[in-house]
């Protein structure tokens, strides 16, 4: 891995560590709403924060595995490349679109479903975009400047959609462990709408996962997918 990769991933890490901090530690929210956040689980029933954990903790796996010297191009690589490349492809580059284009796209619409204009008043801007816009920007640089092995495109499938409803059940659980809906639009709908939307959140998480499959060919060619054929080819 590159000494720029490197410095990269470490910077990413090092500024995950400090957003996940604020998050936690230092957002100061009016009275009213702090009960909402901390109630029912706190963060952890949202998907932008899991999936703030995510990056964070895969970009610091990636300067460990950096240090360590593991290579992208023979098949013994290290154990650890190859988690990493599974996790990139198949869960982190998909949930980082999703939250990014969900979320964007509700505030586009009606930001008050999403985002209300009163978070403006302690949540800073910067720390919004941590959370909503890097992701996106992080994953497709990091698609764009280094070469992953894909899964296969049924196992990156099973996988993301897998992680996607995992996620939606554990949403269900709190709803009827606590009668509190994490986002209204679910509340808003009957059981067959709700069964729906779980099923057109999963199929579109999905779609995101095909899109990083395709980006990646057109950047690294055909050989990128499968790491058979890298061993093969280079053989």
């Amino acid at each position: 891995m590159g000494s720029v990769s490197l410095l990269c991933h470490l910077v990413l890490s090092v500024f995950y560590t400090y957003s996940i901090y604020v998050y936690i530690y230092e957002l100061v929210p009016p009275e009213e709403l702090n009960l909402i956040r901390n109630a029912n689980y706190g963060p952890f029933k949202y998907l932008t924060f899991w999936d703030l954990l995510m990056q964070w903790l895969w970009f610091t796996l990636a300067v460990l595995g950096g240090l360590t010297g593991g290579s992208q191009y023979r098949r013994g690589k290290p154990m650890l490349q190859r988690i990493l490349d599974f996790l990139f492809t198949a869960i982190l580059f998909p949930i980082a679109l999703f939250v990014s284009v969900s979320f964007w796209t509700l505030f586009i619409i009606d930001r008050e479903m999403i985002f209300p204009v009163i978070y403006d008043t302690f949540f800073p801007l910067w720390l919004n975009h941590a959370i909503h816009t890097l992701p996106t920007i992080a994953v497709v640089g990091e698609l764009l400047c280094c070469m992953h092995t894909f899964p296969s495109q049924r196992t990156g499938f099973l996988t993301i959609a897998a992680a996607a409803l995992t996620y939606l059940l554990w949403v269900c659980y709190i709803a009827y462990n606590t009668g509190h809906w994490v986002y209204p639009i679910l509340a808003q709908l009957h059981t067959v709408g709700r069964a729906g939307f779980i099923a057109g959140c999963c199929m579109v998480t999905g779609i995101f996962y095909f899109i990083g499959y395709g980006l990646q060919a057109l950047r690294w060619g055909h050989e990128s997918r499968h790491e058979d054929l890298i061993y093969h080819k280079r053989k």
